[in-house]
C-alpha cells in the first residue's frame, strides 16, 4: 500500500495507475493539519490498514497524472544534511 498527499494535501493511496482518495477513512484522527494527520496515522496505522486497503482495492479514484503529489511531510521538525 502505497499513501501519499496530493493536491490540496489530500492522503491518497495508489492503485495501478490511479489515485484513491482515502481522506475521509482517516476522519477520526485528531489533528491540526496534514503533518499532524501523517503522524497520527503512522501511530495508529494497525487500527486503519485494513479499511485503507480496502479503500484502495476498489474500483475508481483519478489518473495519477492529474494530480499534483504533494510533499509526504509538509512541515518537517528536522531536515539534515552533510556535506562531503
Amino acid at each position: 500500500m502505497k499513501l501519499f498527499y496530493f493536491d490540496e494535501f489530500r492522503l491518497g493511496v495508489l492503485s495501478g495507475e490511479n489515485v484513491v482518495d482515502v481522506s475521509s477513512q482517516v476522519r477520526d484522527i485528531p489533528h491540526t493539519g496534514p503533518h499532524a494527520l501523517i503522524s497520527g496515522l503512522i501511530e495508529r496505522l494497525d487500527d486503519h490498514r485494513e479499511r485503507l486497503e480496502d479503500a484502495g482495492a476498489g474500483d475508481g479514484g483519478a489518473p495519477i497524472s492529474g494530480v499534483r503529489i504533494r510533499p509526504p511531510l509538509p512541515r518537517p521538525i528536522n531536515i539534515d544534511c552533510m556535506a562531503t
